[in-house]
């Protein structure tokens, strides 16, 4: 990513033990909260991302301003704890057990030295880091650093309806989260991780207000930061800032009925801005909402092996190009009816013409029978029905398929 323009506003220094050390800047912030928006803001006041080339997409056309190698990092973490950055089952607050950790760890280590050593500036951003948030602290202090931490926090309504969105864009990556309640779980997750690792006082940002009053709410955070940007530059980080991206407003529809997840998140979301600002480990301790959530852990356990097996498909095709029946089968489990077919079109997509493509003619036959995709079931019954040895069921799926296809007088939905 390009480095930020040398501006003279300040560098950011702590004291330990009578030298003055840099400052590493964390922006932390649950999916979809502005954690992108809030962190390009902060690089046009001079923080310094690093050198890498950044990812952009429809919905983020300015970037993510995530470096791939704390991305890497963050998901060796997840992989480690039998987990993955889209399981809204794991509320484990357990302390990290370092010992298992120590490639993850010297390389997140040497990763700090390294970007220090062109940068007095730092800034890291991952919404990850809300789970691992401890994990990093330790590494930047282990390298020799202190640690700001910006958090900013969202409405879980509106965190949810914009990843719903994103996921129905993009079913493969997303699946597991094209729920609202999905998403009301795993805002849950992560907020707890991040009540239970907080060590020192944040500097909080509202999502509502870095959209509607940008340059007051960039002018307090880099007062927090201990920076001091002239007009011009807090109007430039400030343009950053797109009004248009609190779009994702509550609404009224069934989607976004009440729930269990829902209550909680809410709960969760009202305690956080009762505290006014005041978010201390001490604070966050006594609220009555996490005590809550730590019941719910052993209920989740089922709902985890679909979950990760669809994180497992996704990091299995992208990484080696093969997608198994079983993970398939596990993956469109795992995803909300309605959500089904679009996910199956997209798979059937990417394997056509792959030589393991046969192997999954089953599957994708009875994973469209149930969604309703009756001629795409045909298709693929048809397709094992040229293979030298056919299976016994197959012929008579085929058979009673046709005969629905009659007496309701469907025609071929092609």
């Amino acid at each position: 990513m390009e480095k930020p323009a040398s501006h003279d506003v300040g560098t950011r220094f702590k004291t330990r033990e009578g030298s003055v050390v840099p400052t590493c800047t964390l922006v932390i912030g649950f999916h979809r909260s502005g954690t992108s928006a809030l962190t390009g803001a902060l690089i046009k006041l001079g923080l310094d991302p690093g050198d890498f080339s950044d990812e952009r997409s429809p919905e983020n056309p300015t970037g993510f301003h995530e470096h791939p190698a704390v991305k890497a990092i963050n998901k060796r973490l997840f992989q480690a704890a039998g987990s993955s950055w889209c399981d809204w089952t794991a509320f484990v607050d357990e302390p990290l057990d370092m010992s298992t950790l120590r490639d993850e760890f010297s390389e997140a280590v040497e990763f700090v030295r390294s970007q220090f050593q062109s940068s007095s500036t730092f800034i890291i951003k991952d919404p990850r880091m809300m789970v691992w948030l401890s994990f990093w602290e330790q590494a930047i202090e282990e390298a020799g650093n202190a640690t700001d931490v910006v958090f900013i926090i969202r409405d879980p309504d509106e965190c949810a309806r914009s990843q719903v969105k994103r996921a129905a864009a993009n079913p493969l990556l997303y699946g597991p989260l094209s729920t609202y309640e999905s998403m009301h779980a795993l805002w849950c997750r992560y907020h707890f991780a991040f009540a239970k690792a907080l060590r020192t006082r944040p500097i909080l940002v509202q999502y509502g207000d870095l959209t509607g009053r940008p340059e007051e709410t960039l002018r307090e955070v880099a007062r927090s930061l201990g920076r001091k940007p002239d007009p011009f530059q807090l109007e430039q980080a400030a343009s950053h800032i797109d009004p248009s991206l609190n779009r994702s407003q509550p609404g009224n529809d069934t989607e976004s009925r009440i729930s269990a997840w829902n209550r909680l998140s809410k709960s969760f979301y009202r305690a956080f801005c009762d505290l006014d600002g005041q978010i201390t480990s001490e604070n966050l301790q006594k609220l009555p909402v996490l005590a809550e959530l730590e019941t719910v852990q052993e209920l989740l356990r089922p709902a985890q092996t679909a979950i990760n097996a669809y994180e497992r498909l996704h990091d299995t095709w992208s990484t080696r190009g093969i997608v198994s029946r079983g993970l398939l089968r596990n993956a469109v489990e795992s995803i909300e009816s309605q959500h089904q077919a679009s996910f199956l079109h997209q798979i059937r997509t990417l394997v056509a013409g792959s030589d393991y493509e046969a192997d999954l003619y089953a599957t994708f036959a009875i994973a469209f029978e149930n969604c309703g995709e009756t001629s795409w079931a045909l298709h693929y019954l048809d397709q094992i029905l040229t293979k030298q040895v056919t299976p016994e069921w197959v012929p008579k799926r085929k058979t009673k398929l046709l005969e629905q296809l009659a007496n309701t007088g469907m025609s071929d939905e092609g």
